[in-house]
């Protein structure tokens, strides 16, 4: 089957809007720093254009794809070189479909539930060394987001990763077109890296529970007193708001917090 040949029903529900653009999936393959024999996870590869690009870099790769009518066609496809998951990305085990190898990940996401999966991938027991994805430009943006305007979204993936920015993809360059750009991200050197994640991670989305107000009053149910004297401690003003703190002064404040 000629993959121009396929005319492909587009799901609504999930949030399917294909690559098309030989210069961006390049930039897409290109940004996730594939080398000779690494495992690569693609996510939603649907028509397979991503796929091709990738087999010239690496023989092993693993498509997830969820949509039923799509799976005869990428078996058809591409045969024997890749092991094809018919399944959500959401449910996925990682560790046993890598059989807990290192591995990266890759894909042009729907925007719907794009977030969902970067917090499944990140805060994963088994997490790739690496992610190169293709999301909503705005969404994008507040994952790289940096003082004093910062996001939850930008804290979160600096407790496990640091993000880097590549080529804005215009909405032109997909099928059907969406409403609006996308932007190609790169989460690099993956690991937790603070030991007590999930309590720091609670704290965080607590201070910014109220993204307007000042830290102090978000905090309050750790004594708004007590959270002043901390903020004053780590060089900040006592009306300073939950976008002014950096990683690193979070893990400070953490720590006074739970002396």
């Amino acid at each position: 089957m000629n993959k121009d040949d396929y005319s492909h029903h587009f799901k609504k529900s999930l949030g399917q809007n294909f690559l098309n653009n030989k210069k961006y999936i390049n930039e897409l393959v290109d940004s996730l720093e594939i080398k000779n024999d690494e495992l690569v996870i693609e996510i939603g590869p649907g028509k397979g254009y991503v796929t091709e690009e990738i087999l010239k870099r690496t023989n092993k790769l693993i498509l997830i794809e969820k949509d039923d009518s799509l799976i005869p066609y990428l078996t058809d496809i591409f045969n024997n070189q890749v092991k094809i998951i018919h399944h959500d990305v959401l449910e996925i085990n990682f560790s046993d479909i890598t059989s807990k190898k290192q591995y990266k990940v890759i894909g042009s996401l729907p925007y719907n539930i794009s977030k969902r999966i970067i917090y499944n991938l990140l805060n994963n027991t088994h997490k790739p060394s690496q992610i190169s994805l293709i999301i909503q430009k705005e969404v994008a943006k507040e994952y790289s987001s940096k003082v004093p305007k910062a996001s939850l979204l930008s804290n979160f993936a600096n407790l496990y990763s640091d993000v880097k920015l590549s080529k804005v993809v215009p909405s032109i360059y997909f099928t059907p077109k969406p409403k609006v750009d996308g932007q190609i991200i790169t989460f690099l050197n993956i690991s937790q890296k603070f030991e007590q994640n999930t309590e720091l991670w609670r704290i965080i989305r607590t201070g910014f529970s109220s993204p307007r107000k000042i830290l102090a009053s978000n905090l309050n149910v750790y004594g708004k007193e007590k959270v002043i004297k901390g903020l004053l401690k780590i060089g900040l003003s006592e009306k300073a708001r939950a976008s002014e703190l950096t990683l690193t002064q979070w893990i400070e404040l953490y720590q006074l917090l739970n002396v």
